[in-house]
């Protein structure tokens, strides 16, 4: 008797303690350091657009060690201020307990304008879904960004955009890539990841598509027309020199 009150003493001891962070904590952690870092140099010195996004990249890819969940699902948060995943219903519960409020708001204050191919909302598609395809499944992260895209068609959207889904493609690719292989990959990442050698130049893809001239073009995201299109985002991400090594 008393050994089993002993035993539910230290029980609900353990369950008044704070949880231990997620492993993608310590990634958001470290480039939230390298953020601070970064903007503590002087103003000609600092990283910016596609070489403070390499560096990042870099960051989360060092800290994360053999883990790559951790690493796409830190990434993704870290190079975010906007908390996109961590809003939404469907993947909120994996980036739970990822920072403090307060946390948060210094890594946004000095996180700065990281780029991919010389934008940052490219940046974030790419990270995002290689963060979905994590969690979920590829097929989930491609539906996703494609569904994305047709509600910016919308009216009072940005239009589809077919260089965001391109973001995407690579991002999901990414993330397979370093799922095969985590160990090797990731330290492969952490000495030299540029990301437009992990994303193709998304020059000449048709973008501000509003819903009619989209409809027009592609008829509709189940339309052969529209997947022949994505087939060749696909196959041009396929061809990346970086897939070619060993």
């Amino acid at each position: 008797m008393a050994r089993a009150l002993l035993l539910l003493l230290l029980l609900a001891f353990a369950l008044l303690q704070d949880p231990a962070p997620p492993p993608a904590a310590k990634v958001v952690a470290a480039v939230a350091k390298a953020a601070a870092e970064n903007a503590a140099l002087p103003e000609e010195k600092r990283l910016k657009d596609d070489a403070l996004g390499d560096f990042y990249v870099r960051a989360a890819a060092a800290a994360a060690g053999e883990d790559a969940r951790a690493f796409l699902v830190g990434l993704a948060h870290a190079v975010d201020p906007g908390a996109t995943l961590s809003r939404h219903p469907l993947t909120a519960s994996h980036f739970r307990g990822l920072e403090t409020a307060e946390e948060a708001e210094a890594r946004r204050k000095s996180l700065g304008k990281p780029s991919l191919r010389g934008r940052s909302d490219l940046l974030l598609h790419f990270a995002c879904s290689a963060a979905v395809a994590a969690v979920a499944t590829p097929e989930a992260a491609e539906a996703g960004g494609i569904a994305k895209e047709a509600a910016d068609a919308r009216p009072g959207g940005s239009g589809f955009s077919f260089a965001d889904l391109l973001a995407d493609l690579a991002g999901i690719k990414l993330a397979a890539w370093v799922k095969e292989e985590p160990t090797a990959r990731l330290a492969r990442l952490t000495k030299e990841f540029r990301g437009s050698d992990f994303c193709p130049d998304p020059a000449g893809q048709p973008e501000g598509l509003a819903a009619e001239a989209f409809a027009k073009e592609y008829g509709s995201v189940s339309d052969e027309r529209f997947r022949k299109a994505v087939a060749g985002l696909k196959e041009a991400v396929g061809k990346l020199a970086v897939y070619a090594k060993k």
